[in-house]
């Protein structure tokens, strides 16, 4: 029982990260804030991600979502231990 709900949380934490790079990709297309689904997308996403945005910038790039994602991948695998 134990070991079943610590798969599934290990899939909602595989899924969320998927929603955080789909977030990462809808900031690069124009427009995309004009459905409601991608609305929904960047926002779910944006929760996350905005605790490292403009943070580390360099030149016109910030770095802060890629930093995002590690962290992320960094927690999972040692909340999980897979």
């Amino acid at each position: 029982m134990f070991k079943t709900v610590l798969l599934v949380l290990y899939i909602i934490a595989r899924l969320y990260q998927v929603v955080l790079v789909f977030t990462i990709i809808l900031s690069w297309v124009p427009g995309s804030s004009d459905y409601a689904v991608f609305r929904f997308v960047q926002a779910a996403g944006g929760c996350y991600l905005d605790v490292f945005r403009g943070k580390i910038v360099l030149f016109a790039f910030d770095f802060g979502t890629i930093i995002a994602l590690g962290v992320y991948e960094l927690i999972i695998n040692f909340a999980f231990l897979l």
